[in-house]
């Protein structure tokens, strides 16, 4: 499997702390992300950024998987599943790729109620990857500061791949 992935935050990450985008980073690399093909908007304009993303021919043709990070988790609903609802619709194969949630308990502390309401995730295991999953079914993995287990990270990206429809989201 290729553990070094194209990497994709939709939006300008929100980082509470330099401390904090270390330790996202340190669990990001867990998982495979290849900073040197790290990809982010330059500006707020959605539109903008994903003709940017549609010059990219493994990213439009499907032959790249890329992470798609998500670092705002609050409101839900207009926060992750809004934006990944856009990003597929204009670029369809987005729709395989791994979506990661970056989740701060500290900052997000609405995250675990508003999840339960759009789908069901293990609470219990957050050092381990545990995978949301939506009522449309669509799924994102959810990492942590305290996900460190890099042997269980690639096991849930190996999840992601047998199914067709996968997302990742990072919780911290």
């Amino acid at each position: 499997m290729h553990l070094s992935r194209i990497t994709i935050f939709p939006r300008i990450p929100y980082w509470n702390s330099d401390f904090e985008k270390d330790q996202a980073f340190r669990v990001l690399f867990l998982l495979g992300v290849d900073v040197g093909r790290l990809y982010e908007p330059k500006s707020s304009s959605d539109e903008f950024f994903i003709q940017t993303l549609k010059r990219i021919r493994g990213i439009v043709q499907g032959t790249e998987k890329p992470f798609v990070i998500l670092t705002e988790t609050l409101p839900l609903p207009s926060s992750i599943l809004a934006i990944r609802e856009q990003f597929v619709r204009n670029i369809p194969a987005l729709e395989q790729a791994i979506w990661i949630i970056w989740y701060d308990a500290s900052r997000d502390v609405g995250f675990r109620v508003a999840a339960e309401k759009v789908g069901f995730f293990d609470t219990s295991d957050l050092d381990r990857f545990p995978i949301l999953t939506t009522k449309n079914n669509a799924q994102y993995l959810i990492a942590t500061p305290m996900s460190i287990d890099r042997d269980r990270a690639q096991r849930q990206i190996a999840v992601f791949f047998r199914k067709r429809s996968s997302s990742i989201a990072v919780v911290k």
